[in-house]
């Protein structure tokens, strides 16, 4: 299945690596992508993010970007 292309993905999957690389091992970075760039506001994309923590085992902490 192909992702859609956002206009930060070569941005975004840099930060992903460079904080899996920094957190190393012990820590699975989960980075949650939004659904429409021209809208991401709560109510687009909550429902995602809801999803992504439920799946958790155990939260250690949610980082935002906007």
């Amino acid at each position: 299945m192909s992702r859609h292309q956002h206009t930060d993905d070569e941005w975004d999957d840099k930060l992903v690596d460079s904080l899996g690389r920094d957190l190393g091992d012990a820590y699975e970075v989960r980075y949650p992508r939004v659904p429409d760039e021209t809208d991401p506001s709560y109510a687009t994309w909550g429902a995602g993010v809801r999803r992504e923590i439920a799946a958790l085992d155990e939260v250690t902490g949610v980082i935002r970007r906007d």
